[in-house]
């Protein structure tokens, strides 16, 4: 199920969970509202998701179950490219889904989160 969130963190967009396959991807997809009739609804100036990244992911984990640090993350930006997002020591943290190449396709960039985070466990799983 999408949900369309405008509340608290100033940023309109609307996220799901793909649980197409296993892992699991948190969809986050920024509505470009920039409206301003939009700003009672954002209790101020609109931010994109890009930039106020912190505040959605509290806020959508404010209405999910899922515990976000470990699920996969992708996001489509404003200008509606795909990028990732991770969790590392306390930081997040942005990245290119397939460096060198912006992907503006869905599937494309759900794809390539899975791909990069079987990757990263079989890394581990051989240091293992």
């Amino acid at each position: 199920m999408i949900k369309r969130i405008t509340c608290k963190s100033q940023s309109y967009y609307d996220f799901y969970i793909n649980r197409q396959i296993a892992p699991y991807v948190l969809v986050i997809r920024d509505l470009d509202v920039q409206l301003p009739h939009m700003a009672p609804l954002t209790h101020g100036p609109y931010k994109s998701v890009t930039n106020n990244i912190e505040a959605v992911l509290k806020e959508i984990e404010r209405h999910t179950s899922e515990e976000l640090a470990v699920l996969p993350i992708i996001y489509r930006d404003s200008e509606f490219h795909y990028d990732g997002i991770m969790f590392m020591g306390g930081s997040i943290i942005a990245y290119n889904l397939i460096p060198g190449k912006h992907i503006k396709d869905e599937d494309e960039a759900l794809r390539a989160v899975r791909d990069f985070y079987r990757t990263q466990a079989e890394r581990l799983l051989s240091k293992g």
